[in-house]
């Protein structure tokens, strides 16, 4: 198992599907929970994060030496690490 953190509140799960493609032969679940944004200026956001099960030992490995510091780009063309 595998949670990855601190994904953008405003990333889609579909688009974190389709970002975790290359993978998807060895996951055996998946549950993506949506962040939001803050209420007020003197609160932070609450970050997107995923829960993922492998099945394969190795993808796992892979997933995570890949997948780290991934760089996401909103429509705006923001980049957010």
């Amino acid at each position: 198992k595998v949670v990855v953190r601190r994904l953008p509140y405003q990333l889609p799960q579909d688009i974190f599907e389709n970002t975790i493609q290359k993978w998807s032969h060895d996951i055996t679940w998946l549950n993506y929970i949506k962040g939001k944004p803050a209420k007020t200026q003197a609160k932070d956001n609450i970050f997107s994060r995923a829960y993922l099960g492998f099945s394969n030992a190795d993808t796992l490995l892979d997933f995570c030496k890949s997948f780290d510091g991934h760089t996401f780009i909103d429509s705006k063309g923001m980049y957010i690490t």
